[in-house]
């Protein structure tokens, strides 16, 4: 009787303990990461643990600076997943009971030479070329039948360059290919840092529309005509043709031509050790694919460091 008595009391003792301590307990709120960058890509998540007897809630916040992707919740848990946009600040989580979780959206943009462009957009050495690779070959898929998908508004010489600069920037997956009608070619990997519209810092405003810092998100858009891709989008590489890359872009300008005074071409390769271009040239749906030597005869578009109306080989910002 003495040791039932006994088994007893040390049994109601253990409960005991196991209930104070769940009731002593206290919540936590914590996050996977408190300092976030501001690029739209960037997230974690919030985590409200509680304890047993706890009916403590998570105040969710309201601001610019965070995107509640979905919540979780158990009995005992909380977890609220979040990404950044691209606005920095501060944004401060709440529970109903008092508890308190800051965390800190900073800006992640720098642009260290200073081309307008941050550098978390611009392409390493290996994603350039991937991105070289995609980019002339949906040019050239163009070229043996137009994307439905490509819009009819947008199509002359700098539609098809925007065209093929956000496609090749895209995840080439299984949707892709149906959407785009390009065949799947498993040897052309896809850039690694990041894909379009997850664009660092920018998100889908990837061209450069007037002048600003790599700050200044309002510098950039949707849309960017031949005049733009020239000024603010590409550099100077040479009028030498010899030291164009397959995917560089070649300039003309014809102060004649009052509407369209700019022109673009791409150059998609090479061939017999001449440069071959691709270009819409801006007449209903017609584009040429010629080497350059086709171009020898027109007062315009040759292609020679002594055509004043040939402004020279250029290369998109972020490639270099």
């Amino acid at each position: 009787m003495t040791n039932f008595i006994h088994k007893n009391i040390l049994r109601i003792i253990k409960i005991t303990l196991v209930f104070t301590i769940l009731h002593c307990q206290a919540d936590t709120l914590t996050s996977s990461l408190t300092s976030i960058p501001a690029d739209a890509i960037s997230g974690g998540v919030v985590v409200l643990n509680k304890t047993l007897l706890s009916e403590d809630k998570i105040i969710m916040p309201t601001s610019n600076f965070i995107e509640i992707i979905s919540i979780d919740k158990t009995s005992n848990q909380t977890k609220v997943y979040f990404r950044s946009t691209t606005k920095a600040g501060k944004v401060v989580f709440q529970s109903e009971k008092g508890l308190h979780l800051e965390l800190d959206f900073y800006s992640p943009v720098s642009d260290s030479d200073e081309d307008g462009f941050p550098d978390s957009v611009e392409l390493s050495r290996e994603d350039a070329e991937r991105f070289r690779s995609w980019f002339v070959r949906i040019a050239d898929s163009q070229f043996v039948k137009p994307n439905s998908y490509w819009n009819p508004n947008e199509r002359d010489c700098a539609g098809l360059i925007r065209y093929s600069y956000r496609e090749a920037l895209k995840k080439h997956d299984a949707d892709w290919f149906i959407q785009s009608g390009i065949s799947l070619d498993k040897n052309l990997p896809d850039t690694a840092s990041y894909s379009y519209p997850n664009v660092p810092f920018l998100g889908e405003k990837i061209f450069k529309q007037k002048k600003g810092s790599a700050l200044d998100l309002e510098s950039f858009g949707t849309f960017a005509d031949a005049e733009t891709l020239f000024r603010l989008n590409t550099i100077f590489i040479s009028k030498n043709i010899v030291e164009a890359k397959r995917g560089d872009l070649l300039f003309f300008e014809n102060r004649g031509e009052i509407r369209f005074p700019f022109h673009s071409m791409i150059v998609s390769g090479i061939a017999s050790t001449e440069p071959i271009v691709i270009y819409h040239t801006g007449d209903g749906n017609i584009l040429k694919r010629v080497p350059i030597s086709y171009l020898a005869s027109s007062k315009i578009f040759r292609v020679s460091p002594e055509n004043p109306y040939f402004l020279g080989v250029y290369r998109f910002s972020i490639l270099e």
